[in-house]
């Protein structure tokens, strides 16, 4: 999120990149009147090294420059994560329409031709301005919720955590305490009738499920196998349980063995990213087909990027990255808060199609 520029209130950092002086002064003059900050220069090598120094809030930006002209600063700006969202205005004598399209082409978010009229000059600066600020609001808001969904998975992950502990250790050692007291009556059937020996093994035949199901429970909530096995093994044996659960179903994983070096946090959120999509899938009685692919590639800037892709057979409408059906919403926001990509790709009624990117980091 771009967040060291200047802009506050209703007023901008504003610079202007204009080798004609008399124009650059009355350009200053009415920024300054109207309350922005301003900087100016002559050149476009002048303009990158002021730009790249300190950000600005909107640049006024020449065609006609010496050397590196106006177009090409703006391509260089656009190159730039850092810079590609600075609003640039292009001035110029010339009123064809071919330069005006280049200039959008380059990037611009206007065009004001020379010898130009002060108030729209004014007009389109805090137009764009305005969008600008507006656009920064959002992003900030963006980032913020951001933060704070990461921190709802993250306590979210803690309680599972506990409770699985719980389920795991304390209840579950209650449950060894009932099965040996059965046994142990079990083994006194010289002193005990058949009556309460059936029940002994009632008990105990009850006991040995519950406590399976309390095992397959408390992994759900916590995957601990992740810590043991790693992502990879532990996917897998996700889809084996499947398998026997739905035998009707065909299954297909592909992994990458690159992943089993990540972080725990990157191994949670796929494995839960999976784990949603499966059961979501898995509960519709007329899907007989599942797909997982886990791979690693290469995102923006060369960097290490987990792509997973989801498939599944059912006859849904088509999915949308800004109105998901509502099974997949949670699935977003976990891709969301890993800085990641959530992208539908299915059409009407040939089953859910998504591609997920997310960064890695350990890689």
């Amino acid at each position: 999120m771009q967040d060291d520029t200047s802009l506050t209130g209703d007023f901008g950092d504003v610079l202007i990149v204009e080798d004609d002086k008399a124009t650059q002064i009355l350009l200053n003059t009415l920024m300054t009147n109207e309350g922005h900050a301003t900087r100016t220069c002559s050149s476009g090598e002048a303009a990158l090294e002021q730009i790249n120094n300190t950000l600005p809030d909107l640049v006024l930006l020449d065609i006609k420059l010496p050397a590196i002209n106006g177009l090409d600063v703006c391509k260089r700006l656009k190159r730039s994560p850092r810079t590609r969202n600075i609003p640039i205005i292009f001035l110029s004598f010339i009123d064809d329409s071919e330069t005006k399209l280049s200039g959008f082409s380059a990037g611009g978010v206007d065009y004001i031709t020379k010898p130009f009229h002060k108030d729209e000059v004014l007009a389109r600066v805090n137009t764009h301005l305005e969008l600008y600020r507006t656009r920064r609001a959002v992003e900030k808001l963006l980032y913020e919720n951001r933060k704070l969904t990461k921190l709802l998975f993250s306590s979210q992950e803690q309680e599972r955590r506990n409770l699985s502990n719980v389920l795991h250790n304390e209840i579950s050692q209650q449950m060894a305490a009932v099965m040996f007291e059965a046994q142990f009556i079990q083994k006194q059937s010289d002193k005990t009738t058949p009556d309460i020996q059936a029940s002994a093994t009632a008990i105990l035949d009850t006991t040995r499920k519950m406590q399976k199901m309390i095992l397959m429970l408390a992994t759900e909530l916590h995957p601990s196998v992740l810590k043991d096995l790693g992502l990879n093994l532990s996917l897998t044996e996700l889809f084996d349980n499947l398998k026997t659960s739905r035998p009707d179903v065909t299954f297909d994983l592909e992994l990458d063995d690159e992943l089993d070096a990540q972080c725990d946090s990157i191994s949670i959120q796929t494995y839960r990213i999976v784990q949603e999509f499966l059961a979501n899938a898995t509960v519709c009685s007329s899907v007989d087909h599942v797909a997982v692919h886990l791979a690693t590639g290469q995102g923006e800037n060369g960097a290490k990027t987990l792509v997973i892709t989801l498939r599944d057979n059912r006859s849904t409408p088509a999915l949308s990255a800004d109105n998901p059906q509502d099974e997949f919403i949670r699935i977003r926001e976990r891709v969301i808060a890993a800085n990641g990509s959530f992208n539908p790709l299915s059409a009407d009624g040939h089953g859910n199609f998504l591609e997920i990117k997310m960064p890695l980091k350990n890689l």
